[in-house]
């Protein structure tokens, strides 16, 4: 039930040990057996992965990246996932402020972060508060 989330940890794996193609790969067979099989545990975190290797290396793509981390959020909420909601919208938050979009990343991760209760020591919520502490860069 679990084995195409695991195989899209092998991908983040790869990616970090410098294989992003291969990563990439294993991201791809991971969202492709879960669709055919029906196997949708951790399916947002999978599209998120999928986006965050999209920005890497040589063949960066950040409109690609941006419609996997909106499809994370859309399976994030449908599923009623906050955690994993809250980490595509820092994902696309994030993918919006190196674009200069600062302001409607924060936007969209505030109302996600203050709807959370507890668990604000945890990485996700604390690296979700630095981020709503950035400040603008002036043009």
């Amino acid at each position: 039930m679990g084995l195409p989330y695991f195989v899209a940890l092998l991908g983040e794996a790869c990616a970090a040990a410098g294989d992003v193609e291969g990563g990439r790969q294993h991201l791809e067979e991971a969202l492709t057996t879960a669709d055919r099989t029906g196997a949708y545990f951790g399916y947002s975190e999978m599209l998120r992965l999928k986006g965050e290797l999209l920005l890497l290396g040589g063949r960066a793509d950040a409109e690609a990246a941006a419609t996997c981390f909106r499809a994370a959020l859309d399976s994030a909420r449908s599923q009623g996932a906050r955690l994993p909601e809250l980490r595509a919208a820092l994902s696309l938050a994030g993918l919006w402020s190196r674009q200069g979009r600062l302001e409607a990343g924060k936007s969209l991760v505030r109302p996600i972060y203050d709807g959370l209760s507890e668990g604000h020591e945890t990485a996700d919520l604390r690296q979700a508060a630095i981020f709503l502490q950035k400040k603008s860069v002036p043009a």
